[in-house]
C-alpha cells in the first residue's frame, strides 16, 4: 500500500469538461476516427505516416498525439529533422479549424533551438519506416498492466518516438484513464470528468518503465 501512495503522488489529476449540448457534435467528429492505440488500425497509421513524410525521409524524432484527453482518435502527427544543418518540424493534422487533412509546410525551429548545444544532440537518424508502428499497440497493452487496477478505461494520449546519435530509437508515451468508481458529476450544463495521466519510456530494446 505504501509503495501504490509514493506512485500515485506522481500522476497528475485534471478534469475536462464536457458541454453537454455540444455531445452530438463530439460523437460525429469521434465516428470513424484514426485510434493511434488499436491493433486494427496500426496498418492504416503505418500507411498515412509514410503517406504524408514519405517512408524514405529521415528523422531524428516522429510524435503521434490524440485528439482530446480521454481519447486515442488521432489528431496530427510531427517529424522533426537535420537539413543543411539546421532542424526542422513538420506537422500532419486530421483537423485543423474548419480544414482536415492539412500537411503543413516545414518550419525551422526558432534560432535558440539551432545552437550547436542542441544541434550536437540531434544527429542521429532513421528512415520513417524504420519506425515500428506495429509495437504501439502492443506497449500500449503492456502500459496498462504496469498501472494500479484502481484505474480503467485505458487509451493512449501520445506516442513519441527519439532516434539518439547512435541511432537507436526510443520513446515516451502517455496513457490517460478514470478512477473506477469516480465517474463524473453535472455542473450545469457541464459535465466534468476526472482523468489521470500516466508516463512510460521504452528503452532501445523495448523495455517499459513507468516514469516518477
Amino acid at each position: 500500500m505504501k509503495h501504490y501512495n509514493n506512485l500515485l503522488s506522481a500522476f497528475l489529476l485534471f478534469s475536462i469538461l464536457f458541454m453537454a449540448s455540444c455531445s452530438q457534435i463530439e460523437e460525429a467528429l469521434d465516428s470513424g476516427g484514426l485510434e493511434i492505440n488499436s491493433a486494427e488500425s496500426v496498418g492504416e497509421l503505418r500507411k498515412l505516416i509514410e503517406e504524408k513524410f514519405g517512408p524514405e525521409k529521415e528523422v531524428f524524432a516522429l510524435k503521434i498525439y490524440a485528439k482530446d484527453h480521454l481519447s486515442s482518435d488521432l489528431n496530427n502527427l510531427a517529424i522533426g529533422y537535420l537539413e543543411k544543418g539546421l532542424q526542422y518540424r513538420q506537422n500532419y493534422y486530421v483537423e485543423l479549424g474548419l480544414e482536415s487533412n492539412k500537411l503543413e509546410d516545414p518550419k525551422p525551429a526558432s534560432k535558440s533551438f539551432q545552437k550547436p548545444f542542441f544541434l550536437k544532440k540531434l544527429q542521429g537518424k532513421v528512415k520513417v519506416k524504420d519506425f515500428k508502428i506495429e509495437e504501439i499497440a502492443s506497449k500500449f497493452d503492456e502500459a496498462m498492466q504496469m498501472i494500479p487496477q484502481e484505474y480503467e478505461e485505458f487509451v493512449l494520449h501520445e506516442w513519441e518516438y527519439e532516434v539518439n546519435n547512435q541511432n537507436e530509437i526510443t520513446a515516451e508515451f502517455m496513457l490517460e484513464g478514470t478512477k473506477k468508481g469516480e465517474g463524473s458529476t453535472r455542473q450545469g450544463r457541464n459535465v466534468i470528468t476526472n482523468y489521470y495521466q500516466f508516463k512510460f519510456k521504452m528503452d532501445k530494446t523495448g523495455k517499459l518503465t513507468l516514469k516518477n
